[in-house]
């Protein structure tokens, strides 16, 4: 229930209803791993994160945290932590999709494009394959490839991905073209956005009038980390 209430930015009802399963239970590492999820949808990074050390004080073997903490680190810009967590977690259970994502886009935040590539190459899930190519390739200059995958994955995403590939493109640097796709997901009401819009690739458009609306949009809770640096910002 708070998973659902939180995909349809009612944050305040997913917290009260993630409160009263914790009540329930405390030391569950599902519902504890669903509190973190919830508290990094809302913004609350920090939070987020020790309720993933809390989890791995509880239970070292429940892996999924790891993916988890590989999350909040590559949106803290800790890469280096990121990538050992998504690699830990590659240890004990190999062969997951978006896992190879995920190793790529930790590289190319930590600026190894080539390294990026090779695990862009190893996703085999179709979807996240075609979607780690497109930032893996142009981060590697092979302009014409990526052009290439990146029209594929907006004929195959049509209207339902364009929160992705607003993405791509801030990763591109095309930032209308990214804030035309932002306000089609905005306007389609995308819950993926509630996580999209914290990664890294955004950051160059955060004193974007443009940007400071899609906030508003969102209805954030206030303290959501995003909605305290628009504040700042008006100061």
């Amino acid at each position: 229930m708070a998973r659902i209430e939180n995909s349809q930015k009612h944050f305040s009802e997913a917290n009260k209803i993630i409160q009263k399963a914790l009540a329930l239970d405390s030391k569950n590492t599902y519902i504890l791993n669903v509190a973190a999820h919830i508290m990094a949808y809302s913004g609350n990074l920090i939070r987020a994160l020790e309720i993933h050390k809390q989890i791995n004080l509880i239970d070292p073997k429940y892996y999924p945290n790891l993916l988890g903490i590989g999350y909040i680190n590559h949106i803290l810009n800790q890469q280096d932590s990121a990538y050992n967590a998504y690699q830990k977690f590659e240890k004990h259970i190999p062969n997951t999709e978006v896992l190879q994502f995920n190793l790529c886009i930790v590289s190319l935040a930590m600026g190894k494009n080539q390294q990026a590539l090779e695990h862009a190459k190893k996703e085999k899930d179709p979807f996240w394959n075609l979607y780690a190519m497109n930032l893996a390739l142009f981060a590697v200059g092979d302009y014409q490839q990526a052009n290439k995958l990146l029209k594929q994955f907006i004929d195959e995403g049509g209207e339902t991905e364009q929160g992705n590939i607003a993405r791509i493109y801030a990763f591109r640097g095309e930032i209308n073209k990214s804030f035309e796709a932002l306000f089609k997901a905005i306007d389609l009401n995308d819950p993926s956005l509630i996580a999209l819009l914290n990664y890294p690739e955004f950051r160059k458009m955060h004193n974007d009038p443009r940007w400071q609306e899609i906030i508003r949009k969102m209805k954030f809770p206030n303290g959501h980390w995003l909605v305290k640096k628009l504040q700042l910002a008006q100061i």
